[in-house]
């Protein structure tokens, strides 16, 4: 069996090693998880990669659902990362992210889980800014995170309507949103600081990732 994270060169960075370990191809990856989910692997091992800030013991707690010991349950697998994506100091986790691995002589499954600390560094989050814009990038992806009661819907009706996926990227239309979900009552107030984006320079996509704090309920 291939070791999980094997791929990785010791003389690489941080960030770079966690890539490799979770260079996966997609269709691989599915066929372990159809094969395991069909023949009833037990998940052996669950790791997570890239939290170099963030103690494991804060973020497996929000991954309970899959548990090592459990049969192999591509929904749990799913349920976990929609879990995990909701902490508040890391980015979104998909399910590109997750590299598996079988020993179909022991009937089990590794997971292995990379995740993206929130950086925040305003300076690479203007400079991203910046170049999208100019690039004339198409938003891709818009993600709340840190919200435990109120739903995107709810968050998606004070974004400007130019501010939606698919559209191209506007600095003023993403500042006017923000400034608009920050009114919110259920949150506490929010700026660009609570901003982070990523950039897909081959398909000249941009990802927008917000974090908020929610209100205690009344």
């Amino acid at each position: 069996m291939t070791g999980i994270g094997a791929s990785a060169q010791t003389n690489a960075s941080p960030i770079q090693k966690v890539k490799e370990a979770c260079a996966q191809p997609r269709g691989e990856r599915e066929k372990l998880i159809e094969k395991a989910q069909l023949e009833q692997f037990n998940v052996r091992r669950v790791e997570i990669l890239g939290n170099e800030h963030i103690p494991a013991s804060e973020l497996f707690p929000r991954i309970r659902v899959f548990n090592e010991g459990d049969i192999f349950l591509r929904r749990n697998l799913e349920i976990a990362l929609k879990r995990l994506s909701r902490s508040s100091k890391i980015l979104p986790v998909k399910m590109d992210d997750v590299r598996v691995t079988l020993d179909e002589n022991g009937r089990s499954v590794d997971v292995l889980v990379c995740v993206k600390e929130w950086l925040n560094s305003k300076e690479e989050r203007e400079s991203r800014i910046t170049f999208a814009e100019r690039e004339e990038y198409n938003i891709h992806w818009i993600y709340i995170g840190g919200n435990t009661y109120t739903r995107f819907r709810e968050f998606r009706k004070e974004m400007l309507p130019e501010f939606n996926e698919g559209y191209v990227f506007k600095r003023t239309a993403l500042e006017q949103s923000i400034k608009r979900i920050s009114k919110m009552n259920s949150i506490y107030p929010i700026t660009m600081d609570n901003v982070e984006v990523i950039l897909n320079k081959e398909k000249k996509f941009i990802d927008v990732w917000i974090n908020v704090k929610q209100r205690p309920r009344n």
